[in-house]
C-alpha cells in the first residue's frame, strides 16, 4: 500500500507549493487532485489541458504519482444524471491522458419523497449512464461511501446490480464510521474486493448541522489503524489517500502540520 493525499488541504496554493510540501514531508508516493487553487473542476484549467505535459513532469520531479482524480459528480442530481455523465466523461478522458486509474464520484442524496427502492434504482440507472458515456475510457468510476451512501451495504448493492468491471467502491473510512456508524470490519465485510481506492481522515463526531468535527489523524474516534489492518486482510495493495479538508474547514491546521501526523500513523502499516 502507498500513501497519497488530496489537494483539499491547500485551498489557494499553487501546484508548486503543494508538491513542495508533500515532498518535504516525505513518505508520500501520490497526489489526488480535488481542485487546484480556486477551481474545483481541474479539467477547465490550462495545467490539465495544453500544459498537461509540464504538469505531469512537475509531479514526477517531486517523486509522486497521480493516484486519483476526485470529481464533484453526483449520480442523483436535479438533472437526472445528465450533468453527472458529462462531468464523468471529461474527468475520465483526463485520467486516461494522465495514466490515472481511479475517478471518484458521489452517489448524491435521495430526491424528496423518494422511497429507498426508487433512490437505489435512480442511482443504478445514472451510474450505468456514466459508464456508457465513458465506455471508451480505461479509468474506473469509484463510488464513494459518502452522503446518503454512507452505509457500505448500499454501495455494495448498487455495484452488484450494475455489475460492470469499471464500477468500483471508494471507501471513505471516516464517513462509514461517523455517519454510517460502522466498524472497519463491517465496512470491509460488505464491500470486500469492490474497494479499489480509499479516502482517510479522522474526526470525533457529527455536529448539529450534520458536519464532521475533524481532527488530526489519530486524535479522533475513527479507527484508521484498524481500517488499514482490515484492508490488509483483503490483500488490498492500493492507495491510502489522506483527505485533509481544509478547503471546507478553514479552522483546521495547515496541510504541512497534518501531513506528518498521517504519515507517522499510517505509514508504518502500509
Amino acid at each position: 500500500m502507498k500513501l497519497s493525499v488530496t489537494t483539499l488541504g491547500w485551498p489557494v496554493a499553487t501546484l508548486e507549493t503543494i508538491l513542495k510540501d508533500i515532498q518535504q514531508t516525505g513518505g508520500f508516493a501520490g497526489i489526488d487532485f480535488r481542485g487546484l487553487g480556486e477551481a474545483m473542476d481541474i479539467t477547465t484549467l490550462p495545467a490539465f489541458n495544453a500544459d498537461l505535459d509540464q504538469t505531469m513532469a512537475r509531479v514526477r520531479a517531486a517523486g509522486l504519482t497521480v493516484s486519483g482524480l476526485s470529481t464533484s459528480v453526483r449520480l442523483i442530481n436535479n438533472d437526472k444524471g445528465e450533468r453527472a455523465a458529462g462531468e464523468a466523461v471529461s474527468f475520465c478522458r483526463l485520467a486516461d491522458r494522465m495514466g490515472v486509474s481511479f475517478v471518484r464520484i458521489f452517489g448524491g442524496p435521495p430526491r424528496q419523497g423518494q422511497s429507498r427502492d426508487q433512490w437505489m434504482a435512480e442511482g443504478i440507472d445514472n451510474l450505468q449512464r456514466g459508464l456508457d458515456a465513458t465506455a471508451g475510457c480505461r479509468a474506473l468510476l469509484c463510488l464513494e461511501t459518502h452522503d446518503a451512501w454512507c452505509h457500505s451495504a448500499d454501495v455494495a448493492e448498487l455495484l452488484d446490480k450494475v455489475n460492470n468491471p469499471r464500477a468500483a467502491a471508494l471507501w471513505d473510512i471516516c464517513i462509514t464510521a461517523l455517519y454510517g456508524k460502522e466498524t472497519p470490519a463491517t465496512s470491509v465485510a460488505n464491500l470486500g474486493k469492490r474497494i479499489r481506492y480509499t479516502h482517510m481522515k479522522d474526526g470525533t463526531a457529527i455536529d448539529a448541522k450534520g458536519q464532521m468535527l475533524l481532527t488530526l489523524p489519530g486524535k479522533g474516534n475513527v479507527d484508521m489503524v484498524g481500517a488499514v489492518k482490515e484492508l490488509k486482510k483483503l490483500n488490498y495493495d492500493g492507495w491510502l489517500t489522506f483527505e485533509w479538508e481544509k478547503r471546507w474547514h478553514p479552522e483546521l491546521p495547515d496541510a504541512p502540520v497534518a501531513l506528518p501526523a498521517y504519515r507517522n500513523l499510517i505509514g508504518p502499516l502500509a
